[in-house]
């Protein structure tokens, strides 16, 4: 593996000294990857905390079930900016790390992002683990009876639903969480579950929200393991 991970790690993390560094280190460990929301702004997804970044107030979970006119203002924010978000495409920093995967560098993939761009990029099909820490917007789940669907089928609902609705506001400011700057919704209607009628959320993770446990205690787990491998190379230098 040495020096096709070499060749690899040279032309994903450039040649500056750092990058060196970088790399020596890489090439005597297998590493777990912790990536969060400026891994995607190259792709066009705005975050919270970057250079210039206007403050932003996400919506809290407490605030988003505790009535329907939350509900109807998140929804009608989402349905804007998820036809926007789908287009998003990985840029340099997910193919590097998907190529990495490939090579065998990384035993295990943590991202906070909900864009799915790792996982187009490629990342945890080829044997390394992949925790999608705070879920994937792609996907929405029914707080009532737990029911799973693909976001696409939920647009063309809320399309239905809402005729001409993302037309009129084509202009709203994409937000890092997916959706748009957007004042008015009164008129908006969110449909609820298919199978009970319950309220339907993104299968995400929102502010005020606990990760899942199991989650948690796989990349805890994966550290370790990174950890205890390691040490093992370390003595046997």
């Amino acid at each position: 593996m040495g020096a096709s991970l070499g060749a690899s790690l040279d032309t994903s993390l450039g040649a500056s000294p750092d990058a060196a560094a970088a790399v020596a280190l890489l090439r005597r460990n297998r590493f777990v990857a912790l990536t969060g929301a400026g891994l995607s702004t190259d792709s066009g997804i705005p975050d919270y905390r970057g250079p210039n970044s206007p403050a932003r107030m996400p919506m809290t979970y407490q605030e988003f079930v505790s009535g329907p006119a939350a509900r109807q203002r998140y929804w009608a924010r989402s349905h804007i900016g998820w036809s926007r978000m789908k287009r998003a495409a990985p840029n340099p920093g997910h193919t590097a790390l998907a190529r990495l995967e490939q090579q065998g560098a990384m035993t295990m993939l943590v991202t906070q992002n909900v864009d799915g761009l790792h996982e187009q990029a490629g990342s945890g099909q080829l044997g390394a683990q992949m925790c999608a820490l705070h879920g994937r917007i792609a996907d929405v789940t029914c707080l009532a009876c737990g029911e799973r669907t693909g976001r696409d089928v939920l647009q063309g609902g809320l399309e239905a639903l809402n005729p001409g609705f993302s037309r009129r506001h084509a202009d709203a400011v994409v937000r890092p969480d997916g959706d748009v700057e957007l004042v008015e919704a009164s008129g908006f209607t969110v449909p609820g579950c298919d199978s009970c009628g319950g309220v339907l959320k993104p299968d995400v993770v929102f502010f005020g929200e606990n990760v899942p446990k199991d989650r948690v205690q796989r990349c805890y787990a994966a550290v370790a393991a990174a950890e205890a491998s390691s040490s093992r190379a370390r003595r046997w230098r």
